[in-house]
């Protein structure tokens, strides 16, 4: 089995409860698909074959508290943000993500969620060709999700050896560098001050992105300062 490195941030508080951190612990072990995990500087690492949205569901279930992927694989990932919003002609919103690690086997582990597909099986494509064996050279490549299950290059359609006859994009994204596990001590977001907790909550941007009372903050803010020199920080964001 491939194993893939996964930090959890789980919403503990300033100090985890001792009880439900062991109890946590102690589940995640119980686990076919777990080879290890442990709390380690703020966050619970976890070496498993299983699917990130299992383990953060098997966490939040567990401790009853809040959990968020904070870091996937480690110095080797890449990540790509899935949408039907710019590049696809379907009626449904299509909304996920999919992270690459490149593994110490030299396989590639591809592990994703994507909510608003239409039922059945579909195909995941990286476009332009390259070496996947290597995951830095994924870089700057596009993922697209299709319509249809990929067929392998095994059936008689003329575009099976193409696609694998999977049809046309529903969604797609970008590939681009990520951060792998404690690569990002974050937890605010800089630029809009959105905690990793209400992440899950809001739209990647935009309107709603902010609460509505913080935005007004802002605005009373950069107004009071508009003539000064020492322009407030909050006016920079």
């Amino acid at each position: 089995m491939l194993m893939s490195k996964l930090e959890v941030l789980v919403d503990f508080g300033p100090k985890p409860d001792e009880v439900v951190l062991n109890k946590t612990l102690a589940e995640l072990k119980s686990q076919e698909g777990v080879k290890d995990a442990v709390y380690k500087e703020g966050a619970i690492l976890v070496e498993t074959a299983l699917p990130s949205t299992q383990v953060l569901e098997m966490v939040s279930k567990t401790s009853g508290k809040r959990a968020v992927l904070q870091g996937f694989g480690e110095t080797q990932s890449a990540v790509a943000m899935i949408s039907s919003q710019s590049c696809c002609k379907i009626k449904r919103q299509v909304l996920g993500v999919i992270r690459f690690q490149q593994t110490e086997e030299g396989a590639l582990v591809a592990d994703g969620s994507i909510d608003g597909l239409p039922a059945g099986m579909h195909g995941v494509h990286v476009h332009t060709a390259g070496d996947l064996s290597q995951v830095w050279d994924i870089i700057g490549r596009s993922v697209a999700v299709t319509e249809r299950k990929d067929d392998l290059g095994r059936g008689c359609s003329p575009s099976s050896k193409i696609d694998g006859d999977s049809g046309t994009p529903i969604a797609c994204g970008i590939i681009a560098r990520s951060a792998g596990v404690f690569q990002n001590p974050k937890r605010i977001c800089a630029c809009d001050g959105v905690v990793v907790w209400d992440e899950r909550d809001r739209p990647l941007a935009g309107k709603g992105r902010r609460e509505e009372k913080q935005e007004k903050q802002e605005r009373r803010c950069c107004q009071n300062h508009s003539n000064n020199a020492n322009v407030n920080p909050c006016c920079k964001v």
